[in-house]
């Protein structure tokens, strides 16, 4: 149990697949009942994640009520999902005691780690 409510994992899951590309723009996205019976929860459940995803600008309803992935929904849903995880690290180091400078360091240094390991 993650404290987190079911239809926000699924929302966060779709995010993840949007952002990998997995779902590309304009894909459609299976129905809620279809995808509720695939992982076993309501599909009134699924309908509230994408009802924020729509919200978000991540999908949009097509006539019938389908939904697709809208364009320019894998940049936006990287964006958010970076934005999260620096969110969570902010939280992380302030827990600590540490300050934006020390997390700029940290971030430059995991930067200029990755830099290398590319050039080499």
């Amino acid at each position: 149990e993650t404290g987190v409510p079911i239809y926000r994992q699924v929302a966060d899951s779709l995010r993840e697949a949007i952002s990998a590309g997995v779902l590309g723009a304009n894909d459609e996205v299976p129905s809620a009942r279809v995808l509720a019976g695939e992982i076993g929860v309501n599909y009134h459940t699924i309908g509230k994640a994408f009802l924020e995803l729509e919200g978000d600008g991540l999908l949009i309803r097509q006539r019938g009520g389908n939904f697709r992935v809208a364009a320019g929904a894998d940049r936006d849903a990287a964006a958010r999902l970076l934005s999260e995880k620096v969110a969570d690290a902010c939280d992380t180091a302030r827990a600590q005691g540490h300050g934006p400078a020390h997390v700029y360091q940290l971030v430059d240094l995991a930067f200029r780690v990755d830099s290398a390991k590319e050039s080499s």
